[in-house]
């Protein structure tokens, strides 16, 4: 793996204001949190409901059909549902930019989201692969479950646990944000019911797996060089942009 020490990412920008003296930064100066949340079973239970009662509906389509029945009288049609789901983790860390601290720093925290990713998205591809199911709008048939729904609860899951100390309207928007991208999955003719209950349950449950095992992957790079990496913005009168910087 190549070592990046320094990585700028350029937005042309061109200010009519008074000229900015100062280039705008964020340094990390708030402390480190190493710590995951503890499993507890009751944590199994809502993840639990969502994905057993999307597997009951892809056995028992009657529900399925009549919500989709519904759906297709709206005749949807929209994209949006291709953008809510990474809005809440993009929110994580431009709240982290704008000094709203969450529990976890730039690498932890990308650790976490990362590993949540992988659970989330391997997940989903496996029950797709097995169960093949046809979508409402006969497109595929790897209906069950839904992707976009299972990442995008897997981002709110994100955005409350950093953010559960500060406000519980955190995790309200991000939560609302999730439910509107599974509604807009049906509206879209693209998935069942079930397909986004069991996408809702699976991207809840994976990000607390990620919280869960983050300790213990922690412990591959604590005290090492990316224990200190830092993304920070910048900008003045005519350009904005992010730095990366590994200290080696």
């Amino acid at each position: 793996m190549r070592k990046i020490l320094f990585l700028i990412v350029l937005f042309p920008y061109l200010s009519t204001a008074q000229d900015l003296k100062d280039t705008l930064s964020f340094e990390k100066t708030y402390p480190e949190t190493t710590e995951g949340i503890r499993f507890t079973p009751k944590q199994l239970i809502v993840p639990g409901v969502l994905l057993a009662a999307g597997i009951y509906g892809t056995m028992d389509k009657r529900l399925d059909h009549q919500v989709q029945d519904r759906a297709a009288q709206w005749g949807g049609d929209t994209f949006v549902d291709d953008i809510l789901p990474i809005v809440s983790p993009t929110a994580v860390y431009v709240l982290n930019w704008c000094n709203v601290r969450g529990k976890h720093n730039f690498v932890d925290r990308t650790v976490i989201i990362g590993t949540a990713a992988v659970l989330t998205v391997g997940s989903v591809y496996l029950l797709k692969s097995t169960t093949s199911v046809t979508r409402p709008d006969g497109s595929g048939d790897d209906s069950f479950p839904s992707m976009h729904t299972a990442i995008a609860f897997a981002g709110a899951e994100f955005l409350r646990q950093e953010y559960e100390d500060r406000s519980v309207w955190y995790g309200v928007a991000g939560y609302t944000l999730a439910a509107g991208t599974g509604f807009l999955r049906i509206y879209n003719n693209k998935h069942w019911l079930s397909d986004v209950l069991a996408g809702a349950g699976i991207g809840i449950l994976t990000t607390k797996a990620a919280y869960w095992l983050y300790p213990e992957i922690r412990k591959v790079y604590a005290g090492t060089k990316l224990d200190h990496a830092l993304i920070i913005p910048w900008g003045n009168t005519r350009t904005l942009g992010l730095s990366l910087s590994v200290v080696f």
